[in-house]
């Protein structure tokens, strides 16, 4: 009979068989030191940031939108009765009875931003029905919204239309108001831009903005 003496060492087990040959098993594990993990590649799938449009901040200054204004009234103007949503610079539309004031700019709208998204204002003291906030796309409306004292936004409010209908087209997008002959409606409109979604946010209660209502002429024909 072969004769085999057993050896014990950290980490593994060494059986030699005297006069045969010699055999090593691992018993246990031995430590390993990894210098380099290749892991599987995992990409987020994060959407799209945001793009404003052409001076859709406004902080340009009154160019690149069209403006118009039935009393003739410049509409992006740093002459306003409320604080901007950034920068000095917004659009007002309305504040004067018998008004249709609006802006307006072509825009190729990308397939995957699709949604036109913008920050309004309102301060009315007229009834709901009689004068309107809207957005035409190549004249047609895909957005209306009632200037009236219950939709008082008392601060900045974001909007969020979709376009998917334009997607990869160049369009004229124009907001406009309408406002009747009498009890004034006012609309502010800032940082006009294409986004991937409907998300809308709402702005922190400490950047709310309080206005003395006097200010915007609710019943006044001046603007």
């Amino acid at each position: 009979m072969e004769k085999r003496t057993r050896y014990m060492a950290v980490g593994l087990t060494v059986v030699i068989t005297l006069g045969l040959l010699i055999n090593i098993s691992f018993a246990y594990a031995i430590p390993l030191t990894i210098k380099n993990i290749y892991l599987p590649l995992v990409l987020n799938n994060y959407p799209p940031a945001p793009i404003l449009l052409p001076n859709g901040d406004f902080e340009q200054g009154p160019i690149i939108w069209d403006e118009f204004s039935t009393h003739g009234y410049e509409l992006i103007t740093k002459d306003l009765s409320i604080t901007p949503y950034d920068g000095q610079w917004a659009a007002w539309l309305g504040g004067v009875f018998d008004e249709v004031s609006y802006i307006e700019q072509q825009v190729t709208v990308p397939n995957n931003l699709h949604y036109l998204s913008y920050w309004h204002e309102i301060y009315s003291s007229d009834t709901c029905g009689n004068d309107f906030e809207r957005v035409l796309v190549n004249s047609n409306e895909v957005f209306t919204y009632d200037l009236c004292d219950p939709n008082d936004t008392d601060g900045w409010v974001q909007v969020a239309i979709d376009l998917s209908a334009y997607a990869n087209q160049s369009v004229m997008i124009q907001i406009r108001s309408e406002c009747n002959g009498s009890l004034n409606s006012n609309l502010f409109i800032d940082h006009v831009r294409l986004q991937y979604s409907s998300h809308t946010m709402s702005q922190p209660a400490n950047n709310l903005i309080s206005i003395d209502g006097s200010s915007l002429r609710m019943e006044s024909q001046n603007r």
